[in-house]
């Protein structure tokens, strides 16, 4: 996926990228006792899931701050997704399995990628093949 956001840029590809693991999920809480579709749409979960994170991790937060601080924002969103993956999530999953049942949990998973499409739909494009013919049209235009 972040070769595909190279051609046609960083933005669809995200945008894409939630809305193919939000689908997933859904169809994976509505989905019963069978497992080879069970362990498919998992695979399309974790493979469009893992898409945003590289894309987040790596060209989003590299080509938005400046050079010098490329380390840091890189250290800060990691970090920032080991708190919430690694902590807040599984102890919110964990009351809501408690007191809802655990077939629930996953509209905690649908949830957080809501928020994510939502932020995601006001990024800026940063895919270098699909900003420098703006720039060069622009400055053909002045």
């Amino acid at each position: 996926m972040p070769a595909l956001s190279d051609r046609i840029g960083r933005k669809p590809v995200v945008v894409l990228s939630f809305i193919a693991t939000g689908m997933s999920i859904w169809l994976l809480s509505r989905t019963g006792a069978q497992p080879m579709v069970l362990f498919t749409l998992l695979f399309a979960t974790t493979f469009f899931n893992f898409s945003m994170i590289c894309m987040t991790v790596g060209p989003l937060t590299a080509e938005s701050v400046p050079a010098a601080l490329t380390s840091t924002a890189t250290g800060l969103v990691i970090g920032i997704g080991e708190v919430f993956g690694g902590g807040v999530a599984p102890a919110l999953a964990g009351f809501i399995a408690q007191h809802h049942g655990i077939e629930n949990t996953l509209y905690l998973a649908l949830a957080g990628v809501a928020v994510g499409l939502v932020v995601a739909l006001f990024l800026r494009e940063t895919a270098p093949l699909r900003v420098q013919p703006k720039a060069q049209a622009s400055a053909k235009v002045v």
